[in-house]
């Protein structure tokens, strides 16, 4: 069996692109900030102000997820579009445009991870990024889900909080099914 193939790719017809990211959100992969970045350049280039962003997505690095989620608001209609999943730094661009999702898709939403080395004082001040990063992405998931940030804690206490298309949407994260 072949490795199932990871990208990220674009498309556009006129005034509307697609953009497709099928893999884990990197900085050391195709999925990266930049690539979304090249992107959004060529779309302000050629035109292209409304954009469908599909997601199918195990999640990876905050920080990419957030910068990659920068570039496409410098376009004027961004809609999310999950595919099968959307897990974690993915679920940030549902908290940032409107969403839609098929009736078989997943989302799951955490505390945002970090792995650090180094002396005492590196990790103390890894831990203060990891608090603030916690408390964005807390934020972005209360205002989207018209939420108390103690009530998403709730969720994030409960480790990898799943849910289907229509938890999510009943939870607000999901916009359309």
């Amino acid at each position: 069996m072949s490795k199932p193939r990871t990208f990220i790719e674009a498309s556009a017809n006129g005034t509307t692109g697609t953009i497709r990211i099928v893999d884990r959100i990197s900085e050391y992969s195709q999925s990266s900030s930049s690539t979304i970045k090249t992107i959004v350049d060529e779309y302000l280039k050629t035109g292209v102000t409304d954009v469908e962003v599909y997601i199918n997505s195990a999640g990876g690095n905050c920080f990419e997820a957030t910068e990659m989620c920068n570039d496409l608001k410098r376009l004027s209609k961004v809609t999310i579009k999950i595919g099968s999943v959307a897990a974690s730094a993915a679920t940030y661009f549902m908290t940032q445009f409107p969403s839609v999702a098929f009736p078989n898709s997943q989302i799951m939403i955490h505390r945002p991870k970090l792995g650090t080395y180094g002396d005492i004082i590196t990790i103390k001040a890894d831990l203060k990024l990891l608090e603030n990063t916690t408390d964005d992405y807390k934020t972005a998931y209360a205002t989207k889900m018209n939420k108390t940030v103690e009530q998403v804690e709730e969720f994030f206490a409960q480790g990898d909080y799943w849910m289907t298309a229509n938890e999510a949407k009943a939870q607000g994260l999901l916009d359309t099914i």
